[in-house]
């Protein structure tokens, strides 16, 4: 609070430390800071507690100190004039010469003085400025020259409730944001009217629920980032078991498996990711739903409906159970991989194995010393990759969670189940809050296509040998009976709602991707664009003024300095995608970008001379209206440009050969970046 504000004790006045200058008491002090800056909350409440009960004087009553004392701290230091033949003193030169004609000095006087001696520079101090000014002068206690001391204290000044000034701007901005982020904005038109969130119904399946809360990442304890660990490993093992199966199947089960339809199967076998990334990626999206069941389970199964009318069938729930029965065992898990390479019977079958071999060595052991070394707690494992029991019941659990998560029929209102609820969660965006576009949203779909599938596979044909000449044909045609009846379309199970999504999301993409119908007329000198002649020597002139005209605005803007600005801006370092990212999104917002320094600070900083009085420590208000007013104009401007060329069909923009429209079109957006004064 002292840095704010600062009681003198010689006088019982109070000094504003953010203006240089004296605040009356009572109910101006709160009216100064609330009006002057803005000030509010707890920092106001607690200067008008204090300050409001203390006897101070009224800085437009009370005396001023005597002549040529020493300067009060915290009030400006101005460059003023005294006149020689009285006791006048003021700030402005012209009104030391109009003193000099209007105050009746002698003539005789006037004439013998030399204008230069007919007053001497001082510095000058007052408790308030404007109308009620009453200055005195005070000595210069500094080595240096009084008039370069006084610009340096002024230069200070305005520097340090300049930059206040930019801090709370950028301060409240962030606030607005925060504030924002955390209701939702449920009213963003791009989003809220977009066909593809209405297909999908994620609006009202939000609106309803809050169903963005299901997906916020709490802070955990270490416990619980221990255990969401354990099970996304969990679930790494089970797809790798799982991908042995693809190997001890006939190929045209594989091509089944790939297919949506029950009538015809798919040219291309089902198989493995052949990148490792994209295989981590689909596997993360796997960790993502078992986290989220997972917290569903830990608040409860009536909970976790209300909440986010999540309906978990009896066997998901049960089987939940087993996985958090298992996942809160007191006894860490061995780090080691399982090993597994086929089914339940292959792994019950070397345990068996195990157990007869250490029932030699006991046997063989006495003193049973040998077998205390060599063989750890139950649960732990020795370092030959074989599984633990710990983790065998662990992992057993998370597949059979799995796959009664995929083997689930839907209704109505599919966002009641458990997987489908999750897919809603994955399609809300938190920042800047809205819903992911198709292009990203179908990925996430694919990969849970893609692991669903595999967990599937190997359910139905789990205890089958490793040997695909081995696999009978009873196997085989139990596994289309099953595809029929839980993996194609128009089944109304989890896999076909899943499926539906993708498939419109990918006609969604080739529809808003199109390219409009266009063609030449046959001199070339214009084309039809949608049945409608445009010349292109025309269009192609009109653009370049409106550029011109943009340029001009931009310049004005930035205080006649845009021209040495924009050459210091890499224009190949700018990340920029042409795919649209959402509400509120654009190149300014990438995180690759912010070297740009977005904010208000650098239009301040240069238009600080034209707009700023450094000497009153405040706006100039006609000067900021009219850079509002150029503002609004190059922001109708910018929508004219923006909008023709983003719209504008190849040929067009071929033809549009100004070298500077380019760039100007990308430093028009920069303009936006950094013109608005917050």
């Amino acid at each position: 609070m002292e840095d704010i504000v600062q009681l003198n004790q010689d006088y019982h006045i109070l000094i504003c430390r953010l203006c240089q200058a004296a605040v009356r008491p009572g109910s101006s002090i709160e009216l100064h800071f609330r009006r002057q800056h803005q000030l509010k909350g707890q920092v106001l409440k607690d200067i008008k507690n204090y300050y409001g009960t203390l006897e101070l004087a009224d800085p437009k009553l009370t005396a001023t100190p005597e002549d040529n004392s020493q300067a009060i701290q915290y009030l400006t230091i101005s460059k003023g004039y005294s006149c020689n033949a009285c006791r006048s003193l003021t700030t402005a030169k012209d009104n030391a010469v109009r003193h000099w004609r209007e105050a009746g000095h002698s003539i005789a006087v006037a004439a013998a003085v030399a204008e230069e001696a007919r007053w001497t520079e001082v510095r000058l101090q007052t408790w308030i400025g404007g109308k009620h000014a009453c200055y005195w002068i005070v000595r210069d206690d500094s080595d240096s020259n009084g008039p370069s001391d006084t610009a340096d204290t002024a230069d200070n000044t305005s520097q340090s409730a300049m930059d206040e000034l930019i801090a709370a701007s950028q301060a409240r901005l962030e606030q607005e944001d925060a504030v924002r982020l955390r209701k939702g904005d449920l009213k963003e038109d791009i989003d809220r009217d977009s066909p593809w969130v209405k297909r999908l119904g994620w609006l009202r399946a939000r609106e309803v629920t809050g169903r963005s809360a299901g997906r916020q990442e709490d802070e955990e304890a270490a416990r619980e980032r221990l255990l969401l660990r354990r099970l996304g490993e969990s679930f790494d093992r089970e797809v790798e078991r799982c991908c042995w199966r693809l190997d001890s199947v006939p190929t045209e089960t594989l091509q089944w498996l790939n297919s949506i339809s029950s009538v015809t199967p798919s040219g291309v076998p089902f198989g493995r990711k052949g990148k490792e990334e994209s295989m981590s990626q689909y596997k993360s999206v796997g960790h993502r739903y078992l986290s989220f069941c997972w917290k569903a389970y830990r608040i409860g199964r009536k909970e976790a409906f209300e909440r986010w009318a999540i309906r978990f069938t009896d066997e998901q729930w049960s089987l939940l159970g087993d996985v958090a029965e298992e996942l809160e065992s007191d006894r860490a898990p061995s780090s080691h991989d399982s090993g597994f390479f086929s089914g339940r019977e292959r792994q019950a079958k070397d345990k068996e194995e195990e157990e007869e071999e250490e029932e030699e060595e006991d046997e063989e052991d006495e003193d049973g010393d040998e077998d205390e070394d060599k063989y750890q707690d139950d649960g732990e494992q020795e370092n030959n990759g074989m599984t633990s029991p710990l983790q065998d019941a662990l992992d057993r659990a998370v597949f059979r969670f799995i796959v009664a998560s995929i083997k689930t029929h839907v209704g109505g209102n599919v966002y009641m189940n458990s997987l489908l609820c999750f897919c809603a969660a994955l399609g809300i965006k938190p920042r800047p809050m809205g819903y992911i576009e198709p292009h990203l949203y179908t990925g996430l779909l694919a990969a849970m296509v893609w692991w669903a599938r595999l967990f599937f596979l190997e359910a139905v044909f789990e205890n089958q040998p490793l040997d695909r000449d081995e696999v009978g044909v009873e196997a085989v045609l139990a596994f289309e009976e099953q595809h029929r009846a839980w993996m194609c379309m128009g089944t109304h199970t989890v896999m076909s709602t899943i499926i539906g999504w993708m498939a419109y999301g990918k006609g969604y993409r080739q529809k808003m991707g199109g390219q409009p119908s266009i063609r030449w007329s046959e001199d070339g000198e214009g084309l039809f664009h949608m049945g409608e002649y445009i010349d292109v020597e025309d269009f192609t002139r009109t653009l370049r003024d409106e550029v011109v005209k943009a340029e001009k605005l931009l310049d004005k803007l930035f205080g006649g300095f845009w021209h040495p600005v924009s050459k210091k801006i890499n224009m190949g370092r700018i990340v920029d995608n042409m795919i649209r990212l959402g509400a509120g999104q654009s190149f300014t917002s990438n995180p690759k970008n912010k070297w740009l320094e977005a904010g208000p600070a650098k239009v301040i900083r240069l238009m600080e001379a034209s707009i700023w009085d450094a000497t009153r420590v405040r706006w100039k208000r006609q000067r900021v209206k009219r850079w509002l007013r150029d503002l609004k104009l190059l922001r109708e401007t910018l929508l004219v440009l923006v909008h023709t060329w983003g719209g504008l069909p190849n040929p067009i923009s071929n033809l549009i050969s100004s070298p500077g429209v380019v760039l100007a079109e990308r430093q028009l957006g920069l303009a936006r970046l950094y013109g608005d004064p917050g």
